[in-house]
């Protein structure tokens, strides 16, 4: 199934607006007065802070979406949609160490943000941002990141 011109530019103006919104976060940070260190944040784009959907890419060609990600003592620790309801199967680690600016590698694996060109994942990741947005998700801890920080403390995370 492809996406539609209208859903790929959805995304894209998306994607857009939430690096502006980081952009716009950064540059009114105190620690961020001079030109030289903002633009050193620019390109280093930290990977549990990034706000635009991301992807893991495995060597077998084996795709995730990642919902929420942490630190972990190994390397990574992620979350797929829907980890609430799906339990431990839901939470992935990767082993070894963080590397690259975006996209990133782990190990053999890579995380990179979630593009048009992927078509079923975009259409999966939307459908979880729809579901987020539904009044019953509001009882569930993927709003509340205290509670998400919980869960992942209990697979492992360092945070």
């Amino acid at each position: 199934m492809k996406l539609t011109n209208l859903a790929c530019a959805y995304i894209q103006i998306r994607m857009i607006m939430i690096l502006i919104i980081e952009i716009k976060h950064f540059a009114t940070t105190s620690q961020l007065r001079n030109q030289r260190t903002f633009f050193y944040y620019w390109y280093m784009a930290d990977l549990f802070t990034v706000a635009a959907p991301l992807l893991v890419h495995y060597p077998d060609n084996t795709f995730h979406l990642v919902a929420d990600i942490f630190p972990h003592p190994k390397g990574i620790l992620y979350f797929e949609p829907y980890w609430y309801e799906a339990g431990p199967d839901a939470a992935h680690t990767i082993a070894g160490v963080l590397q690259g600016e975006g996209p990133w590698k782990v190990g053999e694996v890579i995380i990179r943000l979630l593009s048009c060109g992927d078509n079923e994942l975009s259409m999966q990741w939307n459908e979880w941002q729809q579901s987020l947005s539904e009044p019953e998700s509001e009882t569930t801890p993927y709003h509340d990141d205290e509670a998400k920080k919980v869960f992942a403390r209990k697979v492992g995370a360092s945070v």
